[in-house]
């Protein structure tokens, strides 16, 4: 018995045929529910229920699902994807790999052990998840029996947290940005002032900013291509108005693309003493000082971050400092005005006067007394 089914992210139909273990799926390449139909009622008039297994060979099989990749994923994603798939040919022969069953367990093993040692831990990770991903459909489609890649570990890559430019770096910065050109100027100050990723920023268009609102909504280049609305500060606009008047009919707000865009930035930064900083670093500045005044579910929105536990890892850290500081005034706003010696006594133990039970855990002598008889003399 044969169904259809409609991916709910990318809105494909896949055919599937057989339960459990068993159960075959293939893709019907339409988006178009009619079609699919149709197509089910064909497969399934030729008796042709998806065979168990069909030799496809490392070329075709990557063509199909960089295919289904470009229809169901971000443009970037599938870039990345496709350097790890020419990656691959650096340990597997892959061009003479004429059934996709020959690639084996030994292979995706000696192949992550050469990524770790070849390429950084994050981008091992993110070719790792390719192949996983890559082999779990062929199995799906009927290519192989199971994915080689399914018991392989994944890469562990170690927290890296963002780094803001310092107070010197930023003012160095700030003083170079002077002597650039109008288009250059007005990009790194949108990057710095609103927090938006690179991407994100020389996507934008003039019909989505609003200069009399003060927000920019941005439709290309998100993360999951997923729409948000950036506040603009008023600083930020009269550089903006004079790029449109400097550049009039032009679609896009900023000229530049993210190639120029790094690479003018690395030499800015080397220019002024301070190389080790990269574009992105924008970003995490802007993070870094609204985190002093806003929650993290705020600074989550305003990043654009799918879930604040993204943020909390890599913006909002823990200043033991800032803390100690914000528990000792706590301390002294609360007892602000009190004249009452009994509260000197209460916190140094040497009297504690009747509270009816509701205090069990004194201070005496600098140590701690539990169930302390309240109501009488703990100390001399």
């Amino acid at each position: 018995m044969s169904s259809i089914f409609r991916d709910k992210k990318s809105s494909i139909w896949f055919y599937s045929t057989g339960s459990g273990k068993t159960r075959r799926v293939k893709s019907l390449q339409t988006k178009d529910e009619r079609t699919a139909r149709l197509r089910q009622r064909t497969i399934d008039s030729r008796g042709n229920d998806l065979p168990a297994i069909k030799a496809i060979s490392w070329s075709e099989f990557r063509e199909v699902v960089m295919q289904h990749f470009k229809d169901t994923l971000t443009p970037g994603t599938v870039r990345t994807y496709g350097y790890a798939f020419d990656a691959l040919a650096e340990t597997v022969d892959v061009e003479r790999v004429s059934d996709l069953r020959r690639i084996t367990v030994e292979d995706a093993d000696r192949h992550i052990a050469h990524l770790q040692a070849t390429r950084q831990p994050a981008t091992a990770a993110v070719y790792l998840a390719a192949y996983k991903v890559a082999f779990k459909l062929a199995a799906r489609w009927g290519y192989i029996e199971q994915s080689v890649w399914r018991e392989v570990k994944n890469v562990k890559v170690p927290v890296r947290i963002p780094t803001p430019l310092e107070r010197e770096a930023l003012d160095k910065f700030l003083v170079a940005l002077d002597a650039e050109n109008l288009e250059y100027r007005a990009v790194y100050l949108f990057l710095l002032f609103t927090g938006c990723r690179r991407l994100e920023a020389v996507s934008l268009r003039w019909d989505d900013v609003n200069l009399d609102d003060r927000t920019a909504t941005l439709h290309y280049g998100t993360k999951g291509d997923k729409q948000r609305v950036v506040l603009l500060p008023e600083k930020l606009i009269p550089v903006l108005e004079a790029v449109r008047a400097h550049a009039p009919g032009r679609v896009n707000v900023f000229k530049y693309g993210r190639e120029s865009l790094t690479n003018h930035f690395k030499d800015i930064v080397r220019s002024v003493g301070v190389p080790d900083y990269h574009l992105h670093n924008l970003r995490t500045t802007f993070a870094s000082v609204m985190a002093e005044t806003v929650t993290p579910f705020t600074l989550a929105k305003l990043l654009g971050h799918a879930s604040v536990r993204i943020t909390e890892r890599y913006y909002v850290r823990a200043d033991a400092e800032k803390a100690r500081t914000s528990v000792e005034g706590f301390t002294d706003r609360l007892l602000e005005g009190n004249t009452d010696n009994r509260t000197d006594n209460l916190l140094t133990g040497s009297v504690v006067e009747g509270s009816k039970g509701l205090l069990r855990v004194v201070v005496q002598n600098g140590k701690h007394v539990k169930n302390a008889d309240l109501g009488r003399k703990t100390g001399s």
